[in-house]
């Protein structure tokens, strides 16, 4: 592997290392996001978050050397890394050396600058240039380079701009432009809505690929969708409160998830499972609130049924309604799973009648010529060779 692909990688390594042993020390403070182990384990995942960036960038970078999104990936997961290893350093100075330490001032000053690009890179951009690394047609690149240059503007405005670099954070110690708090609270809602008006952009990139792609690429599509679609409803519970949760953990945990689908579409190892994944999500998440509803109206319904005769019904209530659900598993697995493979994983649904067919034509089938024709007929529908050939070995033997 090429040093500037190992490069990359080698200084993620060393990020993520440095932010645990961060998160380590900013533990062992209580009013750093509850402090404790929960706090470590919190940052070891977004390190590890960064990590699959780099890691799945340099696999790109080093099979798929023309596909730019390896070389987005790589310098994604450093600078998400960098980000967050900014924030904590400058919220442990700011308790250890109080608000006006220069090293606190300049880590939140790096962290407040460089996440609005960060974010841009690790999520909308990719996404847009998704799977070859290249636009979806020469008229987007007006769009991109506008979203591009203003982020860019804004996180060089915010650079050298009096005041505190976050809030909670110390003051900007490279500031010289003194802005009024309004004109701060556009710029603000500016760098969000050219966020917004990328992953805008990203969605409908990924809808105009879709809507041009043959089956290859829609089987690319659905690692990203599937990976965004986790990301999107799980990622913003990871930054729901001061004090670390278990939800933090799902929410920072799912953005993994969008690397991992990046290199599998990609590097098309497994690219076809996505269909039997996602039947799969679907199956079980639905069986699952099925059984959940069903336990809940059963407990429901037999503690008020059941209420005039015991002592509230409770006991008997939970346990009729478990073993119903109990009952009601394997049944409603089987017609979920049926019903989600006609929709998802087609092929293989189609695949199974083939065989159930022509097992049954086998079975009431004498005439070698017929079964052959029975033969070359599935083989046609569901392979469709340019040619077909049968070979039927003799079976006359030299009696002895």
């Amino acid at each position: 592997m090429r040093w500037s692909i190992l490069a990359p990688w080698l200084i993620t390594i060393a990020l993520f290392l440095g932010l645990v042993a961060t998160a380590a020390v900013a533990g062992q403070h209580p009013g750093i996001g509850g402090g404790g182990a929960e706090l470590v384990a919190f940052f070891g995942l977004i390190g590890i978050w960064g990590v699959a960036n780099a890691t799945v960038g340099a696999l790109i970078a080093s099979r798929r050397p023309e596909n730019r999104i390896g070389r987005i990936l790589q310098a994604g997961g450093p600078l998400v890394i960098g980000v967050f290893l900014g924030f904590l350093i400058s919220a442990i100075r700011a308790v250890t050396a109080g608000p006006g330490d220069l090293l606190g001032a300049l880590a939140g000053w790096w962290a407040a600058v460089t996440i609005f690009p960060a974010i841009l890179v690790a999520w909308p951009l990719v996404a847009i240039l998704f799977p070859d690394g290249r636009l979806p047609g020469t008229r987007w690149r007006g769009p991109v380079v506008f979203i591009a240059i203003g982020e860019v503007a804004i996180s060089g405005i915010a650079a050298i701009t009096v005041g505190p670099v976050a809030p909670g954070l110390p003051d900007n110690p490279l500031g010289v432009l003194s802005l009024t708090p309004g004109i701060m609270t556009l710029l603000g809602l500016g760098g969000t809505a050219l966020l917004v008006l990328s992953l805008v952009l990203a969605v409908t990139a990924i809808g105009v690929r879709w809507h041009r792609g043959d089956r290859l690429l829609r089987a690319q599509l659905k690692w990203l969708l599937g990976a965004l679609g986790v990301g999107a409803v799980l990622f913003p519970l990871g930054f729901g409160g001061e004090v670390v949760n278990p939800l933090d953990f799902l929410g920072v945990a799912s953005a993994t998830l969008m690397p991992i689908g990046i290199g599998i579409a990609i590097l098309r190892y497994r690219l076809y499972e996505i269909d039997r994944i996602i039947s799969r999500t679907l199956t079980y998440g639905l069986l699952t609130l099925v059984l959940v509803g069903v336990y809940a109206a059963g407990v429901a319904l037999l503690q008020t049924v059941l209420a005039p005769f015991t002592s509230g019904g409770g006991p008997v209530a939970v346990a009729a309604s478990t073993l119903a659900a109990v009952v009601l598993f394997q049944p409603l697995r089987r017609r979920i799973h049926a019903a989600m493979d006609r929709r998802f994983n087609r092929s293989r649904y189609d695949a199974q009648l083939t065989v159930h067919g022509f097992a049954g034509q086998v079975r009431d089938e004498v005439d070698l010529e017929r079964l052959r024709d029975h033969l070359r007929a599935v083989i046609d529908s569901s392979l469709a060779p340019t040619s077909v050939s049968v070979w039927l070995r003799s079976s006359d033997r030299t009696a002895r």
